[in-house]
């Protein structure tokens, strides 16, 4: 969700206002008006360079003192009132600290897909990247439009960067230079909350009323989806990119290939809640119940509650869910009161809290890596004539074709991956081609890398063989690849080369296909 955002003082149900109530004046200590907390201590806390610098300073030198080297594991980054810190997953222990960043506090915060950059939108509504081992505050920096901003949203090759702007845009950024290379124009959309589909190909961008679905090629708006709750502040896509969660109150399931709203979660302790955050595999949902101060551990597929965890008593912030890069714990604030300055954990296994930690200032985001894909099988199915050719050769996809005559196989024929491949294949990958047992020739078979228009061929191995041994209906190929081979959004490509000349017809059906194992990424 939107990070760093609090409940009014008194339940509204789902049609009501969900605009932060007025609060007393925190000009003077850089808040963002959109974000302004109801926590009343914070009047407390001087801007920076005021009286009681001295106390941040105290506050992060005791952290460093208590800083461990970061190890192989992953880091967690949790942003409050006094700066950014990095927790170890594993042992929770400190392993770096930055000061408030220049332009303030941040709200909203997001960890490149290789965990080598933090990126993190601050109370001036400006773009920082940090880098995390250590962590330290880079050069440069990207002033946005408007005067709120989403939490950024990553491409899966890491390299671009999605912003929803409450200027009614949504940014494209070079991630690595900080500028902006596109902007789409979606008039509503807001800085609420932004998600992108796995396979990159979308955005889904939430407003008041609608979750808008919008094309990363060219900003088109393909869908308006209708919620069934007012001011939703969330959004939670499961791993397959299958299911899109709003909420708050109530919580709506959106079936993202029909665009719609499939399921809604109505129990009365869900229209009082901020964050939700799925776990990994996506069959929980962990969110909290703001006034009776539990996290709500919740079925994911029947939106059945299994579980209050108590966490304090009397109101709890609860406004902020993240599942950690293993998927083993989910993290949120709390405090007794409106005071978000406990760091909470809790265990996706028993589903119990398992600690907490002090913060001695005002939690406002937490940011984790998002966990990478697990390997996958890819099967590509070969098309003819049945559907358009893909840059410049024949088609295969992940839907098998009715079965049919493909191409003739009098001369090379070629086959590319629609979609393109971002991820990689490990080394000794096995790839293999089944065709029916009709076909009975001598060819070469190739597989290759290109860019997503077919060119820049790069060969990833090879094999000749005389097809033959049939059973079981299908006769199979296997082309080794001895390296490993990575994609950057780039297409796989396949070319059989018949070595007798014969003109015979490549047969097309469920029985024709490319099978790659141990691939990391999307597909």
């Amino acid at each position: 969700m939107p990070q760093g955002l609090a409940p009014e003082s008194a339940p509204k149900r789902h049609t009501g206002d969900f605009r932060r109530p007025p609060i007393k004046d925190l000009s003077q200590i850089g808040f963002r008006k959109e974000y302004q907390m109801r926590r009343p201590n914070l009047r407390t806390f001087p801007q920076p360079g005021q009286t009681l610098a001295w106390l941040r300073s105290a506050v992060l030198v005791l952290m460093a003192a208590t800083a461990q080297v970061a190890g192989a594991g992953e880091s967690f980054y949790v942003s409050t009132n006094l700066g950014i810190t990095a927790y170890d997953e594993e042992s929770g222990q400190i392993t770096g600290t930055v000061a408030t960043l220049p332009g303030g506090f941040s709200y909203d915060m997001t960890v490149a897909p290789d965990g080598a950059t933090l990126y993190a939108v601050d109370n001036s509504n400006t773009l920082n990247a940090l880098a995390t081992s250590p962590l330290a505050l880079k050069p440069g920096s990207l002033s946005l439009p408007g005067n709120h901003s989403s939490r950024p949203a990553f491409s899966p090759d890491g390299k671009t960067l999605y912003i929803a702007s409450d200027a009614g845009q949504i940014l494209v950024i070079n991630a690595a230079t900080l500028s902006v290379t596109q902007t789409f124009a979606t008039p509503g959309v807001t800085r609420r909350d932004l998600a992108i589909s796995p396979d990159g190909s979308r955005l889904y961008a939430l407003t008041e009323e609608v979750v808008k679905v919008v094309s990363t090629s060219n900003g088109a708006i393909l869908a308006d989806i209708a919620l069934t709750a007012t001011q939703p502040r969330a959004l939670a896509l499961s791993d397959d990119g299958a299911r899109l969660y709003s909420g708050p109150g109530p919580i709506d399931v959106i079936n993202t290939s029909t665009n719609t709203v499939s399921a809604t979660f109505s129990s009365p302790l869900l229209y009082w809640v901020y964050g939700i955050a799925l776990t990994k595999g996506g069959q929980y949902l962990y969110t909290g119940a703001v006034d009776t101060g539990s996290a709500l551990v919740v079925n994911a597929a029947t939106g059945d509650i299994v579980k209050q965890i108590p966490v304090t008593s009397g109101n709890n912030t609860l406004g902020t869910f993240a599942t950690s890069s293993t998927g083993s714990k989910v993290y949120s604030f709390g405090g007794a009161g409106d005071d978000g300055n406990t760091l909470l954990t809790f265990d996706t296994a028993s589903q119990t809290l398992v600690d907490t930690k002090p913060l001695g200032a005002y939690g406002l985001a937490i940011a984790t890596r998002p966990a990478p894909p697990a390997p996958h099988t890819l099967r590509f199915y070969l098309h003819g004539s049945d559907i358009p050719g893909t840059a410049g050769g024949h088609t295969m996809n992940q839907t098998a074709p009715a079965a049919g005559n493909g191409p003739l196989l009098l001369g090379p024929q070629s086959w590319l991956s629609n979609p393109v491949l971002t991820g990689s294949f490990p080394a000794g990958s096995n790839f293999q081609l089944s065709i029916p047992c009709s076909i009975n020739l001598l060819a070469s078979y190739t597989l290759a890398k290109t860019d997503t228009n077919g060119g820049n061929a790069s060969t990833l191995g090879s094999t000749s063989q005389l097809l033959g041994s049939c059973s079981g209906g299908k006769q199979t190929v296997s082309i080794p690849v001895t390296n490993a081979a990575n994609f950057a959004g780039q297409r796989l490509k396949l070319t059989i080369s018949s070595l007798l000349s014969l003109p015979l017809n490549l047969p097309i059906g469920s029985n024709t296909y490319l099978e790659a194992t141990g691939f990391t990424g999307t597909p």
